[in-house]
């Protein structure tokens, strides 16, 4: 599941009714939570009944080039530090990859 930082108690409930294992990979950016994530995601999880919990976090943004998140990381600051990145020219290694901002 993307985009975990979204979901609301009642839309994790229901999550959890269809997986009855409880067997989740779950993927979320609490910095990007659009109404806030003051929990950190062990205490989220737990709250809503996922209490044995693997955290991983990345460390690699390939997303982003280098050049950008330069720029973005004075405002994106705490609580998400800014993760290391691809520097714009690694585009090239990637001849098959299509990058509409690559010149």
């Amino acid at each position: 599941m993307d985009e975990a930082q979204e979901l609301t108690d009642a839309e994790w409930q229901m999550l959890l009714l269809r997986c009855p294992s409880r067997s989740l990979t779950i993927v979320g950016d609490r910095a990007q939570a659009r109404h806030g994530f003051t929990d950190s995601w062990h205490e989220r999880l737990a709250r809503i009944g996922l209490d044995r919990t693997d955290l991983a976090s990345l460390s690699i943004n390939y997303r982003t080039p280098e050049e950008v998140m330069v720029e973005a990381e004075p405002v994106i600051g705490p609580p998400s530090p800014t993760p290391t990145c691809r520097p714009r020219s690694a585009a090239a290694a990637y001849p098959s990859c299509t990058d509409p901002c690559r010149t």
